[in-house]
């Protein structure tokens, strides 16, 4: 090469890149090691909540359909409560609670709303204190893991094939104390991206998708007997109802309707995200490709749609007078979505 400054940086250039994929091995492992002290920093926090922490939505399941049954005797009911019943009937448990599926069920949303009206009262006693305190702090070391995250410090096929299903089901845990603090600011909901995340890697990885994503708690808090609960189904071929486990609904319910035999569908989508997975090196949001959302797909890509209106919502609801509005039933999800739209259109005229 005839010019000498060309040269040399050619030589540096070439040398760089050397350098950088000699240790790259070792950057891979620092950060490996890294993200595993990062998530074990949080190991008392997440021991204790979940070994105290009942799943308050579950629980709010529960009392929303005693509450139904009783209104039911009333003889100013609503006329829709029967539907509201055969809602509960398909709200798989504590399972799909992302903000769209929440939003499209009027039972979900109730079920949420008195998970988070319990919180609200514990912070208010000294009996629960020290619990939400230990909830809060794991939040909020997961938010820091979630950032990082985010940010591509580490690779998602690697954080997710070791951690997804201790992720999910803190993360689950923790949905209330997430939804309850972020009505005074936006706090924690990061961490909520990181669980649906984290049960759509195990609905795409093949070993993973044919078991279920189990949360084991103690019935009273404290002691006792551990009872379980299902975070997030498995993904299986078949598309009915699972009429043996509670009428579980199948995740792919709906694959009759696509184009592609089940079978098919599930094995294209697994070779998908699992190449997405090992090229992507951080997650992607992006609106006009949720295909493209690594990992999360259209659930999560749903989820950052909407979470602002539940939040929103939850704030429209809560009583400031100690009453309960999640069983109180003079009320609508699409009378509260309505007046929330018209208080929003009524912000923006006045801005």
């Amino acid at each position: 090469m005839e010019d000498p400054e060309a040269a040399a940086t050619l030589l540096v250039a070439i040398s760089g890149l050397l350098y950088w994929l000699l240790t790259a091995p070792q950057r891979n492992r620092q950060a490996h090691e890294n993200m595993v002290n990062r998530y074990s920093s949080s190991r008392e926090d997440r021991a204790y909540v979940l070994e105290r922490l009942p799943p308050l939505v579950l629980d709010g399941r529960r009392h929303i359909l005693d509450a139904i049954e009783a209104e039911k005797r009333n003889p100013r009911q609503r006329d829709d409560l029967d539907d509201l019943g055969d809602e509960a009937k398909a709200a798989p448990g504590v399972s799909y609670t992302s903000a769209g599926e929440v939003l499209s069920s009027e039972f979900r949303l109730r079920s949420l709303l008195w998970a988070v009206e319990e919180v609200r009262y514990w912070r208010s006693n000294d009996v629960y204190s020290a619990l939400i305190n230990r909830a809060r702090a794991a939040v909020d070391n997961l938010n820091v893991l979630a950032m990082d995250y985010e940010s591509g410090v580490y690779k998602p096929q690697e954080m997710f094939a070791l951690l997804h299903r201790s992720i999910a089901v803190t993360v689950k845990a923790l949905e209330p104390i997430i939804w309850e603090g972020t009505l005074e600011g936006r706090w924690g909901r990061r961490v909520l991206y990181l669980g649906i995340a984290a049960q759509h890697f195990n609905d795409v990885n093949k070993i993973h998708r044919r078991r279920d994503i189990i949360w084991r708690y103690r019935a009273n808090h404290i002691s006792g007997e551990r009872q379980s609960v299902v975070v997030h189904p498995r993904r299986t071929r078949e598309c009915s109802v699972d009429k043996s486990s509670a009428g579980r609904i199948n995740h792919w319910r709906r694959c009759t309707s696509r184009r592609l035999p089940a079978s098919l569908w599930i094995k294209f989508s697994d070779v998908w995200w699992r190449g997405l997975g090992k090229m992507v090196r951080r997650p992607r949001y992006w609106c006009w490709a949720p295909f493209l959302t690594i990992y999360g797909g259209v659930r999560i890509w749903i989820h950052r749609r909407q979470e602002g209106e539940l939040a929103d919502l939850l704030v429209l609801l809560l009583r400031d007078d100690g009453s309960r509005a999640s069983i109180d039933f003079s009320w609508s999800l699409d009378e509260k979505r309505s007046e929330l739209k018209r208080a929003t259109a009524d912000c923006d005229v006045l801005a």
